[in-house]
């Protein structure tokens, strides 16, 4: 227990008492007459609260996070931000400033929101965005910011059947087989995906379908040895088919056997001539 002291006398029923915070006291209270002091009440225990908090002076809002950016389409992007705490009083208008890649101010905002539609935007470019608050004090400092790229608008490509191809080449052969390669069309790429579609044609016979697909290549199997073949390619997709480009000839490898005897021919052919020019020049 602590000491006990008077703290009040008088002929009212109530009174003020100064007491520190935070501290715990018991209250007692003995009316008194002309005759003399009655019994002491029952005590009463009262805490007092802790002591009130200062008064926060005023002031101008922090910095905000940087803005949180969604890319909407090709022109557009969506801003938001988080609005500060420990603003007294607390803020009333939000700043957005949008500058491009160069540092040029492309729009600007005033506002009580929290979010923005910025719209218009040059696509192919980079822009920085930053945002502050603002009350009755003053403005805020400017946030970090945060930047956004919008691509480019991609080129539309027209529904259209694929260019002829070009260029076909022998890249191996065999007395079997002949490895041909082809190269796409020139031009814009169409919107439709394409395919391919190689024939051949042994000798001066017509043209039967060897392969289709997408690739730019084929080898053709089971041919005869030492023959002549015509190969032409053409491109197709849903919307049509292209020309077919220029033919071009190739040969499959002969049978190592005849490769000999073509070779002998040769030389006993040589070997002949020598001999008649040997001759005709002795007899003159």
């Amino acid at each position: 227990r602590g000491q006990q002291a008077e703290v009040w006398t008088g002929p009212t029923t109530s009174c003020k008492v100064k007491c520190s915070a935070e501290m715990v006291y018991e209250l007692v209270v003995v009316a008194h007459n002309l005759v003399g002091e009655g019994a002491p009440s029952a005590p009463l225990r009262v805490t007092t609260p802790a002591s009130a908090a200062a008064p926060v002076a005023p002031k101008a809002p922090s910095a905000l996070a940087a803005p949180h950016l969604i890319v909407k389409g090709n022109s557009a992007v969506s801003a938001s931000w988080i609005p500060p705490k420990d603003a007294v009083p607390p803020a009333r208008l939000y700043h957005l400033e949008v500058a491009d890649a160069d540092g040029k101010v492309m729009e600007s905002y005033s506002g009580p929101a929290t979010a923005r539609d910025v719209q218009s935007l040059p696509p192919g470019s980079s822009y920085s965005f930053r945002v502050a608050a603002s009350n009755d004090v003053g403005q805020g400092p400017w946030s970090a910011p945060a930047h956004a790229s919008i691509k480019a608008a991609a080129e539309k490509r027209s529904k259209a059947p694929p260019p002829a191809p070009t260029e076909i080449e022998l890249e191996k052969a065999t007395k079997s087989s002949l490895k041909v390669r082809w190269t796409p069309g020139e031009g814009p790429p169409p919107a439709i995906a394409c395919s391919f579609k190689l024939e051949v044609a042994e000798g001066s016979g017509s043209y039967e379908n060897a392969y289709t697909g997408t690739d730019c290549e084929c080898t053709l199997m089971k041919l005869k040895p030492a023959q002549r073949y015509r190969v032409r390619v053409h491109a197709f997709n849903k919307a049509g088919a292209s020309g077919y480009c220029e033919a071009e000839h190739f040969r499959t490898l002969a049978p190592v056997g005849r490769r000999w005897h073509r070779t002998l021919g040769y030389i006993f052919s040589a070997l002949i001539l020598c001999i008649i020019i040997y001759y005709l020049m002795f007899l003159e």
